[in-house]
């Protein structure tokens, strides 16, 4: 069953990327097929500050979004060290990016994303620009 519920979700992923009214609810499916309490999908071009959310479980309302466009952006560790690292074309977990102790003692940890359960990330980096 559960890997029927993947091989289901990694379609709904693909119809996303090309019709954008799909990615409405693929975060609570991806929660919900990871057995996940947050999901937040979006995309941050690599030089812009604030990110553009496909889609995000409930734990992410609007002050969250609104708190990561107007100021977290810029102390988005995982970001930054993508930047630093030069990454593009890969796929990347919070671990490839920062040692969980020093993630506990950051900013945006302690400040903005404790509240929500989001401690580990895994991350696609890609050299494409998002069109708005």
């Amino acid at each position: 069953m559960r890997d029927r519920n993947i091989a289901e979700l990694i379609g709904r992923i693909y119809d996303a990327a090309q019709d954008e009214g799909l990615w409405l609810g693929l975060a609570c499916q991806i929660a919900e097929t990871f057995d996940s309490n947050s999901t937040v999908l979006y995309l941050r071009e690599m030089g812009a500050a604030g990110a553009l959310v496909l889609s995000a479980t409930e734990n992410f309302g609007p002050d969250f979004h609104e708190s990561y466009d107007k100021y977290y952006w810029q102390h988005d560790i995982w970001h930054s060290q993508v930047v630093k690292l030069g990454l593009t074309s890969k796929v990347v977990t919070s671990k490839d990016l920062i040692a969980d102790s020093d993630f506990e003692r950051s900013e945006i940890y302690n400040d903005f994303l404790r509240g929500t359960g989001i401690f580990y990330i895994i991350g696609a980096c890609s050299p494409f620009q998002i069109k708005r």
